[in-house]
């Protein structure tokens, strides 16, 4: 009897050995159909910028990967969820906007610590209407500056190298390849948070001006301002 139940317990042995090595092949078999994909660590709230501790890596079968799932952390980290993403959730590249792109939300285009700023331009100062997004320019103020008990014109470069987010008020405007029909009375910067104040305070003030400046010069020389009566000098 005791050699029927060693018997038994060998092949007991021998049948969960062999299970076990069938469910490993099966396991190598099914991983080959895998993909890793990034999933929320956490809810992620609307408006929240993705850092790394809001994400992980899982892998999942490749059946059940959404078409628009993101696939590499690098994607994703630093972009700012358009819309609330749950503990679990496969992330969307179309649920995650990055500080660059040129679409959805005005907000979602302006880099951390900056402003969007809106000024007023004409066809003159708005370079006849040629000025588009992502074209840099200089902005000349014009205005009046007491000298003694005189009044006399000036002009003076505010700000220096700053991008253009947008021409006129169509949301495609925002696109390097879009071309207003007309030209447009308004252009919307990317500046400082000083530089806004100072923008402000001069389109209330006296008159603003966009200078195009080469997509390649980002040099800042110091122009000096210039009144009326130094024009001839």
């Amino acid at each position: 009897m005791k050699k029927v139940y060693l018997i038994a317990f060998i092949l007991a042995l021998l049948a969960g050995f062999l299970l076990y090595q069938y469910m490993l092949v099966l396991e190598d078999r099914y991983r080959e159909n895998y993909t890793s994909v990034v999933v929320a660590a956490v809810n992620i709230e609307e408006n929240t910028q993705i850092s790394a501790d809001m994400i992980r890596i899982e892998e999942i079968p490749a059946e059940g990967v959404h078409p628009s799932a993101a696939v590499d952390s690098k994607s994703i980290l630093g972009g700012i969820a358009s819309q609330t993403i749950y503990e679990g959730e496969q992330i969307l590249r179309t649920k995650v906007k990055q500080t660059r792109e040129r679409e959805g939300k005005m907000s979602y285009s302006v880099p951390e610590g900056m402003r969007a700023l809106t000024i007023s331009v004409d066809t003159v100062s708005g370079v006849s209407g040629f000025l588009r997004a992502m074209d840099r320019v200089d902005i000349i103020l014009i205005g009046l500056l007491e000298v003694g008990d005189q009044k006399k014109e000036i002009a003076d470069v505010l700000v220096e190298d700053v991008e253009i987010l947008a021409v006129g008020t169509n949301p495609d405007s925002r696109k390097e390849s879009y071309v207003p029909p007309e030209p447009v009375s308004v252009i919307t910067l990317i500046v400082s948070p000083q530089d806004a104040v100072k923008l402000s305070l001069g389109g209330a003030t006296g008159r603003l001006m966009a200078v195009l400046r080469s997509p390649v010069d980002h040099e800042k020389p110091g122009v000096t301002p210039i009144m009326n009566n130094e024009l001839w000098q």
